[in-house]
């Protein structure tokens, strides 16, 4: 089983990394960055870990099931989430330093256009506090990893921040010389449905292999 955990986690790392190049990267040809998959990879698993702790939340609050969770656990991986939040900041901070230093137009254009250029300088400037600033300081603290429900609201905003760093990544490909950023109904709509399956999936496998939750203190 550990064998088939590591080549799992392997392919994992490598098919996160294909889509950060095939399906973001792509959409703006004229720029490139060989760390951008693993930027990618390791933004993927900062939100998984936030799913986990707001899904770890929600078992151990709910009483009818027999799922508990010491506060040493739920410390844990408050840690894990909280080192998650630096990975992601440096390698950001680290594409965005080479790419600044070599002041190639090609791929300067890139950065100034989504953190220099109303509307999306602002955008940035939001993702960023509410994905880093705003963890950073308040993981700081030992006995928050260790409150659920906090963790869990914690958890919730940063995963709305990174899907708000999607928006910035895609949206200056697609809508060049726009004036405001507006999100319609529509948008609301498909991530709630993508959020739909994905509790119908976990709802499922719980359902199909409920040991999976009988943790006992």
């Amino acid at each position: 089983m550990t064998v088939f955990g590591i080549l799992y986690i392997l392919a994992f790392a490598i098919i996160l990394s294909l889509i950060g190049y095939d399906l973001v990267m792509s959409m703006d040809p004229h720029w490139y960055s060989t760390l951008f998959g693993a930027y990618t990879f390791v933004k993927a698993f900062y939100v998984g870990l936030g799913g986990l702790i707001i899904l770890a939340s929600a078992l151990h609050l709910y009483p009818e099931i027999e799922f508990n969770l010491k506060p040493s656990d739920f410390h844990d991986i408050g840690k894990l989430f909280f080192a998650f939040c630096l990975v992601w900041a440096d390698f950001f901070y680290v594409q965005l330093v080479v790419i600044w230093y070599g002041n190639i137009p090609e791929e300067t254009a890139y950065v100034i256009e989504r953190t220099m250029t109303p509307p999306w300088n602002s955008l940035a400037w939001f993702i960023f506090i509410i994905c880093f600033i705003i963890p950073f300081f308040i993981l700081l603290n030992k006995k928050i990893k260790t409150k659920p429900q906090f963790m869990s609201i914690l958890c919730a905003v940063v995963i709305m921040g990174i899907w708000l760093e999607h928006l910035l990544l895609l949206g200056p490909a697609l809508s060049h010389e726009i004036q405001s950023i507006s999100l319609s109904l529509s948008d609301g709509l498909i991530s709630l449905g993508f959020l739909g399956l994905m509790v119908i999936a976990v709802g499922y496998f719980l359902k199909v292999f409920p040991e999976a939750i009988l943790v006992k203190k």
